[in-house]
């Protein structure tokens, strides 16, 4: 069977994820195709090197460190419909030409066709919007939602369980949803890597992610709290770079990027662990066991509901 695979472009979390599916069906048989724009691509790309991949520019959102990234993306609404049906029309012409006959999109509303199987991959089948807007605001943004998400065949919940008892929680409430919907476990690049014999310690560790600006602002932050310490303390910046720059200053020690086995490895070693607490970041340190200090990034409400939810898996603020 001839798979098409695409992700988001929104950070990393997307393509960290999928690098789980696209090893499940390769194992399965299957002839994959890789689909995407930017870092995400590239960083599949990099877990799946034998893997043709075709370029499909998806919207690339802009956020700035003056606006709350709920009020960047409202204004953003008219382009990202616009993209999303550009990326079908794409999408369409892809299908024909490769013979696709499946279609797994991660966030991708646009990456479908009827006339093959489309699966969508989201753990955000009623998304939160900003957390003072009142509910009637949320329900009609979930409603207008799903009207793409139940175009697909299937939907794959990336999750512990199903809603109500799953780490997503609210975000996983599928009342709105009419396409099947199915709950898949927990996907993390950790499950494709081996426990080592025990490395070099870690006092601290930060792993940084998300869009510009805000993933700077976060490697500003966290440098700022480690410099304050003692020990052994490294950050991986999310820097997907064509080699593996490594630096170090002022007792911190700089990594641009991780493959899946090197990140598992500094995760295993770590006694503290700082990250934003992005849905596939959290899979990561779930499939590993291990907890973390988490940040959401200001005014993303998906990461703002979930930081607080974690609280009662043993997680932390800070």
């Amino acid at each position: 069977m001839k798979v098409l695979v695409s992700v988001l472009d929104w950070g990393l979390g997307h393509a960290s994820r999928t690098s789980e599916i696209v090893s499940r069906e390769i194992a399965a048989g299957n002839e994959v195709i890789l689909a995407g724009s930017g870092r995400s691509l590239e960083l599949i790309s990099s877990d799946h090197p034998q893997l043709r991949a075709i370029k499909l520019k998806s919207f690339s959102p802009w956020f700035t460190r003056h606006l709350p990234q709920w009020v960047a993306i409202t204004l953003q609404v008219p382009k990202i419909v616009y993209y999303t049906y550009k990326e079908n029309r794409d999408t369409q012409k892809i299908v024909e030409r490769e013979g696709i006959e499946r279609i797994i999109s991660d966030n991708r509303y646009g990456v479908r066709s009827n006339k093959c199987e489309s699966i969508l991959i989201t753990h955000q089948t009623t998304p939160t919007t900003a957390s003072w807007a009142p509910q009637t605001f949320n329900n009609i943004f979930a409603r207008c939602l799903s009207l793409w998400i139940n175009k697909f065949d299937e939907v794959w919940i990336p999750d512990i369980a199903p809603y109500p008892n799953g780490l997503a929680g609210e975000l996983s409430n599928c009342k709105n949803i009419t396409a099947r919907t199915k709950t898949i476990g927990i996907l993390s690049r950790m499950n494709l890597t081996e426990r080592h014999a025990e490395g070099t310690h870690i006092d601290r560790l930060a792993i940084i992610s998300g869009p510009e600006p805000q993933r700077s602002i976060l490697e500003e932050d966290i440098t700022k709290i480690f410099e304050g310490t003692t020990g052994n303390n490294v950050i991986v910046r999310g820097i997907v770079s064509d080699k593996q720059s490594k630096t170090k200053k002022n007792g911190i020690e700089y990594i641009d990027h991780c493959d899946a086995q090197q990140l598992r490895d500094l995760i295993d070693n770590a006694d503290d662990i700082y990250c934003r607490s992005g849905y596939s970041t959290i899979m990561d340190l779930w499939a590993l066991n291990k907890r973390a200090s988490l940040r959401a990034t200001n005014g993303q409400a998906e990461q703002e509901y979930l930081e607080k939810r974690m609280e009662k898996y043993g997680f932390k603020k800070f």
